[in-house]
């Protein structure tokens, strides 16, 4: 190792605590490995459960002050460990009951950019990929999002969305933005809705079909 390089190992598989306002989480494993100096952080690999859900890390962090980050992300979380952060509700409760959510990606980060590469989703039985940037020069450099989707069953939606969709979506976005604001957002979306084989007593959903450009 060089002058300043030291091994860092934490691996604790006790039970930790963690609060998001207010409410607490149980930690119920923890593990890093990697090496740590006086300007970089070099992560072999970091996992963390919290509840049933659990994060995976991997990369390095070179220079404190400039923040050059270069980092794997990749995740498995359960929607219901966390549903009770939202305000009381519908949609509170119907995250609670949503399967599994993987997702992962590369995120690189410098003093004018923030980039995810390799955006991949897996949710509501399907598939979103795609990449991002975001600048860090506010106002100077637009941001930009590349999505593609995939089989979305909006139906496991019920209670989230205003109505009771009883379709599959496909689509695309690709777009460019300064600021979170309507009048800001310029480029394309298009997507299809494609509706669900419906049995006889689920008559009252709302099957959409179409596209949407």
């Amino acid at each position: 190792a060089g002058d300043g390089d030291h091994r860092l190992s934490i691996d604790n598989s006790g039970p930790g605590e963690l609060v998001f306002n207010g409410r607490k989480k149980a930690i119920n494993e923890l593990h890093v490995n990697g090496r740590i100096s006086h300007q970089r952080l070099a992560i072999a690999r970091a996992v963390m459960q919290i509840e049933k859900s659990d994060v995976e890390l991997s990369g390095t962090l070179n220079n404190w002050l400039a923040m050059k980050l270069d980092m794997q992300v990749e995740g498995n979380v359960s929607p219901g460990d966390f549903a009770d952060l939202l305000p009381p509700g519908n949609a509170s409760r119907e995250l609670a009951r949503q399967g599994r959510v993987r997702f992962g990606g590369q995120w690189v980060q410098d003093r004018e950019f923030l980039k995810i590469n390799g955006i991949h989703i897996s949710a509501l039985d399907g598939e979103i990929l795609g990449q991002a940037v975001f600048s860090l020069l506010a106002g100077k450099t637009p941001h930009h999002l590349l999505l593609n989707w995939k089989g979305l069953d909006l139906s496991l939606l019920k209670g989230v969305l205003p109505a009771d969709i009883f379709s599959y979506a496909s689509g695309s976005m690709d777009v460019s933005f300064a600021a979170f604001e309507r009048s800001a957002i310029k480029g394309s979306l298009s997507a299809q809705l494609k509706p669900k084989a419906m049995r006889p007593q689920a008559q009252d959903k709302v099957a959409l079909a179409g596209d949407l450009l």
